[in-house]
C-alpha cells in the first residue's frame, strides 16, 4: 500500500493506493483520514475516489495532484474548526462549504462549546464545592445528608486549608492517598468504605451534569475491597424475660445516656419486640397519629424514599405495649417518645444517641442480667423473626408483622390477612415473654 500523506494537527489524511485488493479495473485509490484524538476508538476511515491504477506504485497524475491540493486545504479547514473524524470525512467528501452566514454561526458555536468544555476540564468544579451543592439540593427534597457532611469534612481535613480537589483531578492515585490517610488516622474499614463510596456518589452525580464537563472514566474501579466482620447478635427469649423482671430503676447511668434512665431503655427494648421486633428508629419516629383502636400503623423509616414507601405495619398493641406508651408517651408533642432524638429533624443527634445505647446502655443491661452477650438496637428484630420461625408461623404473616414486602408470583394471589389470624399468630410469639 503506497500513499501521499498530508499532515496537520489533529486531523491528517493521505491518498493511498490500496494494493490489498485488485479488481477488474486495477487497485483502488482512496483517501484515508485519521484523528489523533480518537485513534483508540476509531483509528481511521476511508473515502473512495473511484480512481484505479495498475500499480504497484501510486502515480500522481494531474487529477490526483489537484485532489491532493484540495485535500491539504480541507485538512487545514478541519483543524482550524476543531472537527472530529466523522465531521472531517463528511467535509472531505462534500468539499469546503462556500461562505454562508449559517455555516459561520455553526462553526463559531462549535468552537465556543469546545473552548468552554476545555476550560471546564482544566479548571472544573471542586469536590467539596459540588458536594455542598448536593447537600443543599437534598435538604430541599428531604433526603439524608449526614453521610455527605461527614465525608466532606474528612476530605477537607485531608486537603490543605482552603483547598479543594477538582472533580476532574480525581484519579486512582488520589483515592489511594485518601484511603491511606484515613487508615493512618485509625478509622474503621467500614467508615473508610462509606467515605470513599460517598466521594464516588458525588463524582457520579457530577458526571450527569453536562454543564460541568466531567471526564467519563471511572477512577473507582478495582479499588481495595473493604471487609468488616459482623458482630454476632446474641439475644434469647430467656434474656428478654430477665430484662423484663429485673429491677433497674436505681441504676445511675445518666452521665452516659443523657436524661434517659436504664429502666426506660430496657422498657423500650421490650417494646420493640412487643410490636413486632421493629427498629429503634421506627420507635423514635412514632407519632400519636400512628395509634388507633388499639393498633399501631406506620411505614418503616428505611423505606421513606422508595416510591411506594414500603409495606404498612398494622399490628395489635398488647397490654405491655399500651402500658409503655401510657408511661413514657409525651402527649404534648406530635411524636410519642420525645426522649428519643428525632431521626428526621436531628439525624446526627439520633445516631449519637444510638451509639451511646450500643456502647453503654445495652452493655449495662447485659451485665445486670449476668450475660456477656452483645445486645444491639436491632437484636430484638432478629429474635422476633427467629422465634416466629421456630413456632412455624407462616412466612407471609411474618413479613406483614415486620413490614417486609412479599416478592413473587405466589404473593400476588394473596388477599388481605384477617386481623384475627394475624393477631393470633402475633400473640403466640408474645406469649413467650408476656404471659
Amino acid at each position: 500500500m503506497v500513499y501521499l500523506k498530508i499532515c496537520n494537527d489533529m486531523i491528517s489524511a493521505e491518498i493511498i493506493l490500496d494494493t490489498r485488493r485488485l479488481g477488474n479495473k486495477g487497485f483502488p485509490v482512496k483517501i484515508r483520514v485519521y484523528d489523533d484524538l480518537e485513534k483508540l476508538q476509531s483509528p481511521h476511515k476511508y473515502i473512495s475516489l473511484k480512481i484505479y491504477q495498475s500499480g504497484p506504485e501510486l502515480t500522481l497524475n494531474s487529477k490526483l495532484r489537484k485532489r491532493a491540493s484540495d485535500l491539504d486545504k480541507e485538512v487545514e479547514f478541519c483543524n482550524d474548526n476543531l472537527y472530529r473524524l466523522n465531521e472531517s470525512v463528511n467535509l472531505i467528501i462534500n468539499g469546503i462549504p462556500e461562505d454562508d452566514i449559517d455555516i459561520e454561526i455553526a462553526l463559531l458555536e462549535k468552537r465556543l462549546e469546545l473552548l468552554r468544555k476545555k476550560k471546564g476540564v482544566q479548571n472544573g468544579v471542586g469536590l467539596i464545592k459540588f458536594g455542598y451543592q448536593l447537600i443543599e439540593e437534598r435538604k430541599i427534597i428531604e433526603k439524608p445528608i449526614l453521610s455527605y457532611e461527614n465525608t466532606l469534612k474528612a476530605v477537607h481535613k485531608f486537603l490543605l486549608p482552603n483547598e479543594d480537589i477538582p472533580l476532574n483531578s480525581i484519579n486512582k492515585e488520589w483515592i489511594n492517598s485518601f484511603d491511606l490517610y484515613l487508615k493512618q488516622n485509625k478509622l474503621k474499614d467500614s467508615t473508610i468504605y462509606t467515605y470513599i463510596s460517598m466521594v464516588r456518589a458525588i463524582f457520579k452525580e457530577a458526571q450527569t451534569r453536562e454543564s460541568l464537563h466531567i471526564k467519563k472514566d471511572n477512577p473507582f474501579l478495582n479499588l481495595r475491597v473493604y471487609k468488616t466482620e459482623k458482630v454476632s447478635v446474641e439475644l434469647s427469649i430467656e434474656d428478654l424475660i430477665k430484662i423484663k423482671n429485673l429491677q433497674l430503676e436505681n441504676i445511675q447511668t445518666k452521665s452516659y445516656l443523657g436524661q434517659l434512665g436504664i429502666k426506660q431503655l430496657a422498657d423500650i427494648y421490650l417494646f420493640q419486640f412487643a410490636i413486632g421486633g421493629h427498629d429503634l428508629v421506627d420507635i423514635a419516629n412514632l407519632k400519636w397519629s400512628n395509634i388507633k383502636n388499639g393498633r399501631i400503623k406506620f411505614k418503616r423509616y428505611k423505606n421513606r424514599y422508595k416510591k411506594s414507601t414500603g409495606e404498612e405495619v398494622d399490628n395489635k398493641l398488647n397490654d405491655f405495649a399500651l402500658s409503655i406508651i401510657e408511661k413514657y408517651g409525651d402527649k404534648k408533642n406530635e411524636r410519642i417518645f420525645t426522649f428519643l432524638s428525632d431521626p428526621i429533624n436531628n439525624e446526627s443527634g439520633y445516631k449519637q444517641q444510638v451509639m451511646q445505647f450500643n456502647r453503654y446502655g445495652y452493655k449495662i443491661i447485659s451485665q445486670h442480667i449476668g450475660s456477656e452477650k452483645v445486645f444491639k438496637t436491632k437484636s430484638t428484630r432478629y429474635l422476633f423473626r427467629t422465634e416466629g420461625g421456630n413456632l412455624l408461623i407462616d412466612a407471609y404473616l411474618m413479613m406483614k408483622l415486620q413490614g417486609h414486602t412479599p416478592v413473587g408470583v405466589t404473593f400476588g394471589y394473596q388477599g388481605a390477612l384477617n386481623y384475627d389470624v394475624q393477631d393470633r399468630e402475633h400473640q403466640k410469639i408474645l406469649d413467650l415473654i408476656f404471659k
